[in-house]
């Protein structure tokens, strides 16, 4: 465990020093893109290694996915498709997912539970002690509000004149599409694990990189018209982001405590 929990942290500290070298380096985007393509004709295949190997010795179709019966716990395919994305009846009595019908009940509503797999994973480990509590709770809910903000504004993104046009319709049409493809595969296997924020994550990097372009034009606006509102909307954002930062650091070290 403490060799895992090392790695973990160096694994960490590497991804912040890659992300900032990347900004630092941002307008020499298309060499970064260059080593992405060449990186993943390598990396793409030799992940898709078990797939061949699975369809070779046992012939099972590439894409498959393990159904559930309606007697199993996690099968929540009698709720309908306006429920599953409009009704938060008891979404909230628990923020972390609820997988074993608990009292009852097994989360199906998809955004809330997207939100509830992005900040506790599967587990329920932030209700361990009051530390964890407090930023397990409040990260729920600044996730919500972020995940909410990337669809707005990517939207509003679409209406600056930046000059960024085709940039807005790559990444708009792939978070389309990654969100389309992730509602699909939520209600042809409806299933409490099916929701997991890790079958989106696609659409999830996308409306980040939107939100931070938002944020950029709307910070160059206020600097051409006010200095002072500019920096007061810089040290805003700077200010949440770090919160934001820090808090998602010290609950994953508060977990880590608790596990030990």
């Amino acid at each position: 465990m403490g060799n895992v929990r090392i790695v973990k942290r160096e694994n960490r500290m590497m991804a912040v020093i890659m992300i900032w070298r990347a900004w630092q380096d941002r307008k020499h985007w298309l060499k970064y893109l260059k080593q992405f393509a060449c990186f993943g004709i390598v990396a793409f295949p030799l992940g898709l290694w078990y797939s061949v190997y699975c369809y070779i010795r046992y012939r099972m179709p590439f894409g498959y996915v393990v159904t559930f019966e309606e007697s199993e716990v996690h099968f929540i395919g009698f709720h309908d498709k306006w429920s599953r994305l409009f009704d938060f009846d008891r979404a909230f009595e628990n923020l972390a997912v609820r997988a074993d019908h608990v009292n009852d009940f097994a989360d199906y509503n998809i955004p809330v539970s997207l939100v509830k797999f992005a900040v506790f994973g599967d587990g329920r480990y932030y209700q361990a002690t009051t530390l964890t509590n407090v930023l397990g709770t409040g990260l729920f809910w600044a996730t919500g509000v972020l995940f909410l903000l990337m669809g707005i504004l990517a939207v509003a993104w679409c209406f600056f004149r930046d000059g960024r046009s085709w940039q807005k319709v790559f990444l708009l049409t792939t978070a389309a599409v990654s969100l389309y493809a992730y509602l699909k595969f939520c209600f042809r296997y409806p299933h409490v694990s099916s929701m997991s924020v890790r079958y989106v994550m696609c659409a999830v990097y996308t409306g980040c990189l939107a939100l931070a372009a938002a944020v950029s034009c709307m910070q160059e606006r206020l600097d051409g018209k006010s200095v002072i509102a500019g920096n007061i909307f810089r040290r805003i954002t700077i200010g949440i982001s770090v919160l934001y930062g820090t808090a998602a650091v010290v609950l994953n070290m508060g977990m880590e405590t608790v596990l030990q």
